[in-house]
Formats: C-alpha cells, structure tokens, sequence
C-alpha cells in the first residue's frame, strides 16, 4: 500500500511539473506591424491639439475598422469622462494610410496623456 501511494504522488509531481513547464503566458497585447502602424497615427491624431489635464492620463481604447477602413471607437476605459470625450472625438472616423484586410477585428491599445 505504502508502494502505490509513493507511486500516485511520483506521478503527480511528475505530470504537473510537466504541464506547468509547457504553459507561456500569453501577452496582453500582440504587437504586429499594424498594431505599430495604428500607434503611431494615433499620436498624430491626438497630437497638436491645445487639450490640457492636470496629471497624466493612462487610457485603454478598443477600435475596429469598418468597411471604408475608418477607424471606428468602440470603448475608452479612463476615470476621466474629458479623456473619454476627447479621445473619441480625435480618433473616430479617421482613415489610415494603409488598405486593412482584417476588417472587424478589435483593437485595444494604452494611450497616454500628458499634463500640461
């Protein structure tokens, strides 16, 4: 009996040893190159604008692209309802310079803003 049990307990050390050496995290965000392209508009976008905070602003925008490869905002997650206005009204409905094949799929990108 004693021989089963030492057994049992040498499987199960040795099977979820091996599956948590074969688990990746996965990221939060997958950066390709459209990823990096949109990025960078965005701070074109949302640059040169006389918008002014008192403290910095971390906010998370979800995007698609509808058939006319429009940026189309579908969330602001900020704690400042101004934020939320203002990035909204920056980026909605803005065209990118490149031809986008994967219409529909959503976006979520970090956007920081700096006070003034």
């Amino acid at each position: 009996m004693r021989t089963v049990k030492t057994l049992f307990l040498v499987l199960a050390i040795t099977f979820t040893s091996t599956i948590m050496a074969e688990t990746s995290p996965k990221p939060i965000f997958k950066i390709d190159h459209l990823s990096e392209l949109i990025q960078k508009e965005f701070s074109t976008f949302l640059k040169d604008s006389n918008f002014k905070i008192e403290k910095d602003e971390v906010a998370f925008v979800t995007i698609m692209f509808n058939k006319k490869n429009e940026i189309v905002v579908l969330s602001v997650d900020s704690q400042n309802k101004d934020v939320e206005f203002f990035i909204k009204t920056k980026l909605n409905y803005k065209k990118l310079p490149v031809k986008n094949n994967q219409k529909y799929k959503r976006y979520k990108f970090p956007i920081r803003l700096s006070a003034n």
